[in-house]
C-alpha cells in the first residue's frame, strides 16, 4: 500500500510540474510575440536550406517556435547544424541580440569557456584550474549541439568525427562546441 501511495504521489507531482512548465512556456511565447519589431510580426521565415531538419521541425511542432524566434531575432539560428528551437531561445535569453559586449568571437568564445587553456610559466605547465567567469549554460547547449551534429552528415560532423578518433571524444565536442560559437573560423 505505502509503494502504490508513492507512485500515485509521484505522479501528481510530476503533473503538476508538467502543468507549470506549459504554463512558463506559455508565458515566455507570450513575451516573445510582444517584443517581435512590428515589420516582422507578419513576414513568414526564411525556407530552411535543410529540408530533412525543416519537415522534422513541421512533424514535431517546432515550426511555430521556430518562426516565432526569427522574428524576435532577426536571424534564424536553427540554420546551424545541431541547433534546434530550445538551443535557440537559450542562446538569445542568455546573450540577447546585442553582442556589442564581446569585441571579438574570440572575447565570446572565451567568455563561453571553450577556449583552450594553455597555462604555462617558465616552460612549465601550471595546475589546470576552472576559471569561475562565463556562461556555462550555453557552453553546455552548444556542447549538445556538437554531439548531435557528430551524427550528422555534415562538415562538421565529419570533423567531429575525424577528431573523435585521432584525440577522443571529449575534445572532438570541445572542438566543435567552439567552432559553433565562432562560425567563421575555420
Amino acid at each position: 500500500p505505502d509503494h502504490l501511495f508513492n507512485l500515485k504521489m509521484s505522479l501528481m507531482l510530476f503533473d503538476q510540474v508538467a502543468q507549470l512548465i506549459e504554463e512558463y512556456d506559455t508565458h515566455i511565447r507570450e513575451h516573445l510575440d510582444a517584443l517581435q519589431p512590428p515589420e516582422r510580426r507578419e513576414q513568414p521565415a526564411p525556407t530552411h536550406p535543410n529540408a530533412t531538419k525543416a519537415r522534422d521541425f513541421r512533424s514535431r511542432g517546432y515550426e511555430p517556435e521556430r518562426l516565432r524566434l526569427w522574428r524576435f531575432a532577426g536571424a534564424d539560428l536553427t540554420r546551424i547544424d545541431g541547433i534546434g528551437t530550445e538551443a535557440s531561445r537559450l542562446l538569445l535569453t542568455e546573450v540577447g541580440l546585442d553582442l556589442s559586449a564581446f569585441p571579438t568571437e574570440k572575447h565570446f568564445v572565451s567568455w563561453l569557456r571553450l577556449s583552450p587553456r594553455t597555462a604555462i610559466s617558465g616552460g612549465k605547465p601550471l595546475p589546470k584550474k576552472r576559471n569561475g567567469r562565463g556562461s556555462t549554460r550555453i557552453a553546455g547547449v552548444l556542447r549538445m549541439a556538437a554531439l548531435s551534429v557528430g551524427k550528422t552528415k555534415t562538415a562538421l560532423g565529419a570533423a567531429y568525427r575525424r577528431l573523435a578518433r585521432r584525440k577522443g571524444a571529449d575534445v572532438a565536442v570541445f572542438a566543435i562546441a567552439r567552432k559553433l560559437a565562432k562560425p567563421t573560423s575555420t
